[in-house]
């Protein structure tokens, strides 16, 4: 038996798991306050997936998503949509009278922006940690290619873990996911003691 690959695996686990958990609660964060902000919404509350969700199942016909990396780390941030639900979130931000006024194409960007915004919240604050990373463009496609989607828990050589749960914005529902990518355990490990605050409001330009 390989005791040294199993030590070696119960480290990495051991000190990835703090960090993992400081990541979801930023991501998750960063989900809500931009669904409420760019869909000037009422209400955005967070649940979790059902008990019977497996990963790698399609949340949904549409998906749009970002990568965050550097160095250190790789996040892939995913919002499962329909357009009918991306159509009643977007028109207040396009100015229309009605979701039916919304074009599908307007819809898609909704949500990719969204991934936009929440990516540059990320951006700042592990900036502000001094883990230094960069963003990709928002991508749409289709909701069934998450079946070809990695979701496997791993320790050796890369630690990768997964995050999924849903948003419901004043009554539509968006599935958020996130995969996590630990190029650096050691140069990640201030992230545990970072402290979640609430944040003003920003300024945000839509596409």
């Amino acid at each position: 038996m390989d005791t040294t690959h199993n030590t070696q695996q119960d480290r990495a686990a051991s000190v990835a798991l703090p960090i993992k958990e400081k990541l979801s609660e930023l991501v998750r964060y960063a989900s809500i306050t931009r669904a409420k902000t760019q869909a000037n919404a009422e209400s955005v509350v967070i649940g979790e997936m059902e008990s019977s969700f497996q990963s790698g199942r399609i949340l949904a016909p549409h998906m749009a998503f970002i990568l965050i990396s550097g160095e250190t780390i790789r996040i892939t941030f995913k919002a499962h949509f329909s357009i009918r639900s991306a159509k009643r979130l977007a028109f207040r931000i396009y100015g229309g009278a009605s979701a039916e006024q919304i074009r599908e194409r307007q819809a898609i960007d909704f949500v990719k922006e969204y991934t936009n915004l929440v990516a540059g919240n990320l951006v700042t604050r592990l900036s502000n940690v001094g883990v230094e990373v960069g963003i990709s463009l928002p991508l749409a496609t289709s909701g069934f290619y998450e079946v070809f989607a990695d979701y496997i828990d791993k320790q050796i050589p890369t630690v990768a873990c997964s995050d999924f749960w849903e948003l419901d914005v004043d009554g539509y529902k968006l599935y958020c996911s996130a995969q996590y990518e630990f190029l650096s355990i050691e140069r990640l490990a201030k992230l545990a003691d970072v402290v979640v605050e609430e944040e003003d409001d920003e300024e945000m330009d839509f596409l």
